[in-house]
């Protein structure tokens, strides 16, 4: 048999149709889903591959699902391929685009902190002062 793979494969699955069943749709997860916004999705990789739907009727369909499948899992890899980089991308411009803005919000702190605790400098030199004037009025 041609396929014997795919033979192997269905039968290791179970009952044929729990695989000639769509998969539902996912939930939306990542991106922004979890602070309401919207999901994440992969702009450049096209739509994605449609999951066929399998007859194993008789031999000949059998071979052209076992054909169908083969294609669908060529493009599902190339897709996947695609999401992987893109998502990949996306991260690393989200993780460059958060460090630059910790980098400014830390320099803007550490100039607040520095002019904040630079005026107690100057009190210090006034109760310095003051305390000088207050001792030789004694």
């Amino acid at each position: 048999m041609r396929h014997l793979c795919w033979l192997v494969l269905l039968l290791s699955i179970g009952c044929r149709q729990a695989i000639a069943q769509p998969d539902p749709a996912p939930a939306a997860t990542g991106g922004d889903a979890a602070a309401g916004g919207p999901a994440w999705s992969p702009q450049a990789c096209g739509a994605e591959p449609v999951r066929p739907v399998l007859d194993l009727s008789d031999r000949a369909k059998y071979n052209h699902s076992a054909d169908v499948v083969n294609e669908y899992e060529a493009k599902a890899k190339t897709w996947d391929a695609c999401v992987m980089k893109q998502a990949n991308s996306d991260m690393e411009a989200i993780s460059a685009a958060a460090k630059s803005r910790m980098a400014g919000i830390s320099h803007e702190a550490t100039q607040i902190q520095a002019r904040v605790y630079s005026g107690f400098g100057d009190y210090t030199a006034e109760f310095k002062t003051a305390q000088e004037r207050f001792d030789k009025e004694k």
